[in-house]
């Protein structure tokens, strides 16, 4: 996987920013929408009018500064394709969760197996 562009992306000229509403909407719309051109994104999504500028703009603000946008993204290019991979996050996450859970069931098993063992072999023989 290679992520977008590291290089410093210049403010675009006469953009006035989006909403927090449009960037959520953005966000949504690149989840339910995988794997779009930036073409693409610029004629289908209607909460904003991107150009090419704003558009790599806004994914490269998005994605050096995750902390601001908490919750947004991020985003991956990838054969002239962008994919928002906080799904792919999530599923990681949850993942990692059940694992947890399942390795402290065994370490409890574990923990009773070994308190029984060290029962039989305490008990002394009269």
């Amino acid at each position: 996987m290679t992520s977008l562009k590291v290089t410093k992306v210049s403010y675009p000229k006469n953009f006035d920013g989006l909403t927090e509403e449009q960037i959520q909407a953005f966000d949504r719309f690149t989840e339910c929408n995988v794997g779009l051109t930036k073409g693409e994104i610029i004629d289908k999504f209607e909460s904003f009018k991107f150009t090419i500028e704003t558009l790599e703009w806004i994914l490269y603000i998005i994605n050096m500064n995750s902390v601001t946008f908490n919750g947004i993204g991020p985003f991956l290019e990838k054969g002239g394709r962008i994919y928002n991979i906080k799904k792919k996050k999530n599923d990681t996450i949850n993942a990692l969760v059940e694992e947890n859970k399942r390795l402290k069931e065994e370490i409890n098993e574990l923990k009773e197996i070994l308190e029984w063992r060290e029962d039989l072999h305490s008990f002394k023989y009269v």
